[in-house]
């Protein structure tokens, strides 16, 4: 592990956490508390499934029958 060190920066994310996971330490915090939309847990859980999956190169392509699921809502 290479020790790293966080300063508080500034940056455009409304809220950020880092958590050192061996010692479950907070390195980073900014308004961690804030309510975000829940499009930011669907991000983080699509690149989850993604990187867990180990086919990263792989291109995937959304049919008409996806695109006709309840909630979905391309961006234009």
């Amino acid at each position: 592990m290479f020790p790293y060190i966080a300063y508080s920066a500034d940056n455009s994310a409304a809220c950020a956490i880092v958590i050192d996971a061996s010692t479950k330490t907070i390195l980073y915090k900014k308004n961690i508390y804030g309510e975000r939309a829940i499009a930011s847990t669907k991000k983080i859980m699509t690149a989850l499934l993604a990187i867990e999956s180990g086919r990263l190169d792989e291109t995937v392509r959304i049919s008409s029958k996806m695109v006709a699921v309840e909630g979905f809502i391309p961006r234009t």
